[in-house]
């Protein structure tokens, strides 16, 4: 059960894609991550190699798996494992577009976060509603598998980490979208999450949630 979990969580974004640079909001599964993703996992390296989780789970899409590859180079002690229902909302029904190109052919914004409903009726699109319940069912199962675990890593996309804020932490406003290789520490105490540490937040996170590695404590 969820309720059994008694450890860390951390949700980590994988590293920039060619689609993340030019602002795409569909990424194929099988899209790398490109140099500057290489740099940003390498970055963060460090500070996963300090949290030391017991399981590591990971979203199929290849860029995730490249992050993951990265970040475990120094540190292989962790359970690796697969999960399909990390994947990313399908945003296939707007392949090839920007927030400008959605904009133009649909009058739909996404300033505000991934998980927009106005575009659920777009052809191709993965329906807000069904997404969240996709995730929030892959989490508690997760976290029903892990109940032994201190620090547990999830290795996910934007969409999936803005999906777990929207749905497990009351926070207001919630946040924009996510920057590649985010990293958010959650607590789960009595029944309730709690965020206690971020790092590569936009300047718009929330400040009471300390945005420095160096102060984490383990």
């Amino acid at each position: 059960m969820e309720s059994d979990f008694k450890g860390r969580i951390y949700i980590l974004r994988h590293g920039q894609t060619e689609c993340n640079r030019n602002g795409l909001w569909y990424c194929p599964p099988e899209s790398h991550i490109n140099d500057e993703g290489v740099r940003q996992a390498e970055e963060v390296r460090s500070v996963i190699e300090k949290i030391s989780p017991e399981k590591i789970y990971c979203s199929p899409y290849q860029r995730c798996v490249d992050t993951s590859k990265v970040i475990m180079e120094n540190y292989s002690d962790a359970d690796f494992k697969i999960h399909q229902c990390l994947g990313e909302r399908n945003f296939k029904g707007v392949e090839g577009l920007d927030s400008n190109g959605i904009m133009d052919r649909f009058n739909i914004s996404m300033d505000h976060s991934p998980i927009t409903r106005n575009i659920d009726h777009v052809p191709g699109i993965e329906a807000s509603s069904s997404f969240h319940q996709r995730v929030n069912a892959c989490f508690g199962q997760i976290m029903s598998d892990s109940r032994e675990c201190k620090n547990l890593l999830i290795v996910s996309h934007g969409g999936v980490m803005w999906s777990l804020v929207y749905q497990k932490l009351l926070l207001t406003p919630k946040p924009r979208t996510f920057l590649n290789c985010a990293l958010l520490g959650i607590d789960f105490r009595n029944g309730t999450f709690e965020p206690f540490f971020s790092m590569n937040m936009r300047t718009d996170w929330y400040s009471d949630i300390n945005p420095s590695w160096s102060s984490l404590q383990l």
